[in-house]
């Protein structure tokens, strides 16, 4: 712990020395502006991907779309024209 009365010593008479805490304090803003980019990346092809489909087929894509789920719209469709 003497390094760190040293340190404040020269400090206090206006010599600068870094400590190795002082040093890694913000050490973890140089991961914040890559991770910040992988996460706009990942929102804008998210968005993307929901934009391109609304467009191409008229309404937001259902998750989770299996056999059964395919089978009833189309039963649904089927139903509803020939109630018309």
């Amino acid at each position: 712990m003497s390094f760190l009365k040293n340190s404040y010593y020269q400090r206090e008479r206006g010599q600068s020395s870094l400590l190795p805490i002082e040093m890694g304090k913000f050490q973890w803003l140089e991961a914040v502006l890559p991770l910040g980019i992988i996460a706009g990346m990942l929102c804008v092809m998210g968005n993307a991907q929901y934009f391109i489909h609304k467009s191409a087929h008229g309404r937001p894509k259902h998750i989770g779309n299996d056999v059964w789920d395919v089978a009833m719209e189309r039963r649904d469709k089927k139903l509803m024209e020939t109630g018309n």
